[in-house]
């Protein structure tokens, strides 16, 4: 299958063999760890924006712009991955183009300035979580069709505990240490040179033969009914996660607590990431694919509602704890769905597609959200999450009775029955 699989038998210390499936897990778990731990920054981007005196109106502006870059971007890396062959090379151009516009960001003055640096940055860090996503679910059903025992979730847990350390030791240094905010940005520079080491010694996205544009034929996608019912679903219930996490230092504030407490708040809720991503795999045999993204997809509507009730940081911490939990299932799912009804050849397009679809609806939440908090104040903004995510999921539950009714046939109807191992 690759490199890792097919070099020279390892031993461990004792001199037994290290069964392959354990070398991709310590890779690509390290890869999760160091990816994850990078885009912890984006917690810290409304603290950073309103730290240097931008308004509520000005961050919304700024982030409806992130996720206008979020759209052009995503589908363009998506489809050059494709094109390639390879994800991995793209990743590290990804990489190297956010960690260099992370350094020059502390050196822009003024909101024009900041929030030019800031789309370019998007550019090149919003399609990276689709791309690893990408190349880790290719590799885990690979290594499955060879038996080996290996899931997307037991991989990705590993970024949420990133993500946690990162965002703690942000907190701590920031809160507690007296740094600067440009502190978290100068941190994805450190992991993101960590990442890019990890590519060029991960060649496992085994170099396909480069593919012509016109032979992709990506206007299947868009002819695909449950492919478009589930972006739009996914546009949905996305926005809100977006602009309420964006805007949660606010709410952080709003009960009293300092906005540098974000970081102490998703590191959290990251953790509680960690066992539903183990999880995941054993879920995923008992229930369809569908049943768990609908679960999901409901607790995210009733932690919106939650935050509209919060009167301390400690009960902001708690509907966290509710947010990680579905998150991590929500994450593995969704990725996996994509996955299976997608053609092979469009993996990459088709999950950078749906992130894409994401800054659509996260462009739409954010250019309204700051008017929704200067006019009715950061807790009507989470019920307006909740109203969005409430027809998302009345949406999504009826468009599978329709397709049945105009005849169309699911791409994957094993997904509507059990998910098998993610």
């Amino acid at each position: 299958m690759d490199n890792l699989t097919e070099s020279k038998v390892r031993l461990d210390r004792r001199g037994r063999i290290i069964p392959p499936h354990r070398k991709l897990l310590a890779y690509f778990s390290s890869l999760e760890f160091f990816f994850w731990a990078a885009m912890a920054t984006n917690s810290f981007v409304v603290v950073y924006l309103s730290a240097k005196g931008m308004s509520n109106v000005g961050i919304g502006i700024v982030l409806a712009l992130n996720n206008l870059m979020t759209i052009v971007g995503q589908p363009i890396w998506g489809v050059v991955s494709d094109k390639m062959g390879s994800t991995r090379k793209v990743l590290i151009i990804c990489v190297a183009g956010a960690s260099l516009m992370s350094v020059i960001l502390p050196l822009a003055y003024g909101d024009i300035p900041m929030a030019t640096v800031m789309a370019v940055m998007t550019f090149f860090r919003m399609p990276l979580t689709a791309l690893v996503d990408s190349w880790v679910i290719q590799t885990t059903n690979e290594s499955q069709a060879q038996g080996m025992r290996l899931n997307y979730g037991s991989i990705r847990l590993w970024g949420s505990i990133g993500f946690a350390a990162a965002s703690f030791s942000y907190y701590w240094l920031i809160n507690q240490g007296g740094a600067p905010y440009e502190t978290a940005f100068y941190g994805f520079v450190f992991f993101g040179a960590v990442m890019i080491v990890l590519c060029l010694m991960l060649k496992s996205d085994k170099k396909k033969a480069s593919v012509p544009l016109k032979n992709l034929h990506i206007g299947r996608l868009f002819k695909d009914y449950y492919f478009i019912t589930f972006m739009l679903f996914y546009m949905c219930i996305s926005m809100p996660v977006n602009f309420g996490a964006s805007f949660l230092p606010k709410l952080v504030e709003a009960v009293g607590a300092h906005s540098e407490e974000i970081g102490m708040v998703v590191a959290v809720k990251a953790l509680m990431e960690v066992p539903m991503l183990f999880l995941s795999a054993k879920l995923a045999k008992r229930f369809s694919l569908i049943k768990i993204i609908f679960t999901v997809a409901a607790l995210y509507m009733i932690e919106q509602f939650l935050y509209f009730f919060a009167q301390n940081v400690f009960q902001i911490i708690l509907v966290q704890c509710l947010h990680g939990m579905a998150f991590g299932l929500y994450l593995s799912c969704t990725v996996s769905y994509i996955f299976s009804i997608v053609p092979r050849e469009l993996n990459a397009t088709g999950q950078t597609l749906c992130a894409a679809a994401s800054g659509v609806s996260a462009m739409i939440g954010s250019s309204v959200s700051g008017w929704i908090i200067d006019l009715w104040g950061i807790r009507m903004l989470y019920v307006f999450g909740g109203v969005v995510q409430l027809v998302a999921v009345v949406f999504f539950l009826l468009s599978f009775p329709i397709g049945k009714m105009l005849g169309l046939q699911h791409p994957n109807p094993a997904t509507l029955r059990r998910a098998g191992e993610l």
